[in-house]
């Protein structure tokens, strides 16, 4: 009875890492949507820039050179968060079946064996599996995580930065009404 427990357990990990997969999955989504926003607002900014460069012009550039290295940054870890990874799964129905076979196979030829004994057998390659793609997955979704978890620090960095230069812009404009009336020039 309890080696029935244990195996459950296996399986309830194995299962839960795989749920983990399909959370990293989805947090995936919300960064490449802030990065696309920024990426915007910094193409906002930037749109009726004209040289000669006043000062607060040169601030605003720089502040967006280090903008765009941070997205950069955050863009490398979403990159590496979602590719390069390669989870264990449990053997599929044709592949157990396979083993199976080749068990019989080889008692019947070797060592006699009852095919409780065989079934068992499978059982236990099945659990084994799970121990081994649950521990696995488990070491890539930390993994991810990790990266994910940078991604979004880099984001985090970039937000003050942002309301600065959106700041910066609003102040080096003439009046904010010729700002305004600059608006429809973005998108001819």
């Amino acid at each position: 009875m309890v080696m029935a427990e244990v195996r459950a357990e296996y399986k309830a990990l194995y299962l839960a890492e795989l749920a983990r997969r399909e959370e990293l999955n989805k947090a995936i989504d919300r960064p490449i949507a802030i990065i696309s926003a920024f990426i915007g607002i910094l193409y906002f900014a930037f749109a009726g820039l004209v040289a000669p460069a006043t000062f607060l012009q040169c601030a605003e550039i720089l502040l967006a050179l280090i903008i765009v290295g941070l997205l950069i940054v955050a863009s490398f870890f979403l990159v590496r968060s979602y590719y390069g990874h390669t989870y264990g799964f449990v053997p599929t129905p044709l592949d157990l079946e396979d083993y199976r076979a080749k068990l019989e196979d080889y008692h019947s030829k070797y060592v006699a064996c009852p095919p409780e004994e065989i079934a068992g057998k499978v059982l236990d390659h099945i659990y084994s599996a799970y121990i081994q793609g649950g521990h696995q997955n488990a070491l890539i979704n930390d993994q991810r995580s990790g990266y994910l978890h940078n991604a979004k620090a880099m984001l985090v960095r970039v937000v003050p930065l942002i309301v600065i230069l959106v700041i910066l812009k609003i102040v080096s404009v003439p009046t904010f009404s010729s700002w305004i009336s600059s608006l429809p020039r973005l998108f001819t």
